[in-house]
């Protein structure tokens, strides 16, 4: 079974907007983003979701573009991501 998607997390309120949005900015205010805790279920690799997505990866680099269009590309990054099941994740 494929894993789901953040996009897919978020539809079925697994994941909340308002996680999004967090994961979003640690990517963007940490030089090393690392593991991200998505709900009590899920945690995301944020720098291997942004680099799993060329066009972001392309926008990233380009020092013309802004802080929204940045955001906009990252958000979009991880929400195609396929977070994993988090080892310590309560049995439900």
């Amino acid at each position: 079974m494929n894993r789901p998607t953040v996009g897919g997390l978020l539809s079925s309120g697994a994941v909340k907007p308002a996680e999004v949005s967090a994961a979003v900015e640690a990517y963007l205010s940490r030089s090393e983003p690392g593991l991200f805790k998505m709900s009590c279920e899920y945690e995301l690799d944020l720098a291997s979701a942004v680099a799993a997505h060329p066009f972001t990866v392309r926008l990233l680099a380009n020092r013309k573009c802004g802080v929204a269009a940045r955001r906009a590309a990252v958000r979009t990054a991880i929400i195609l991501a396929r977070p994993e099941k988090r080892v310590d994740a309560p049995s439900l």
